[in-house]
């Protein structure tokens, strides 16, 4: 880590979803397969992670929205853990984890995230009076879409 970056962690976004586990986490994790157009699976490396690029519409605190592109190394615990360490974007610090948990109704989805820019204290000040906030939304709205999603695509449990 960067001494330079100061990271900042996001508020959790978390959501519960009347899936079966197994079926959550196929559907949230689409780059594994080579023909998924976006994200895109760049390469497969060795060890098992994957690499990884995503075009994310982000709402900015003015309402104006912008598209992100970010090239991210991911880790893959099935059924209950993904990891998502920023390679290329606009953040000098990108952490993400989803995780998930079987619950008596379906799943249970934890979105956590850490960021960080360059610039010691001002990259602190930038992710907390920016960053952090619509970061935080973008990844409540993610969260909530999926939700709705998931259940739409994929049948319930019998």
């Amino acid at each position: 880590m960067n001494w330079w970056i100061i990271p900042v962690t996001l508020k959790p976004a978390e959501v519960d979803i009347d899936r079966p586990i197994e079926a959550v986490f196929r559907y949230v994790t689409p780059f594994r397969h080579e023909q998924s157009k976006s994200p895109r699976l760049l390469e497969r490396e060795p060890g098992g992670s994957l690499l990884v690029e995503f075009h994310s519409e982000v709402r900015g605190l003015l309402g104006g929205v912008k598209t992100y592109r970010t090239i991210e190394r991911i880790r893959l615990n099935e059924p209950y853990e993904i990891r998502f360490q920023g390679v290329e974007g606009p953040l000098d610090l990108l952490s993400d984890r989803f995780l998930f948990t079987e619950t008596n109704s379906g799943t249970h989805m934890r979105y956590e995230s850490s960021v960080g820019l360059r610039g010691s204290i001002i990259g602190w000040l930038l992710c907390q009076t920016y960053v952090r906030i619509v970061l935080g939304r973008f990844m409540r709205k993610h969260v909530a879409e999926l939700k709705q999603n998931i259940e739409a695509a994929v049948p319930p449990a019998t």
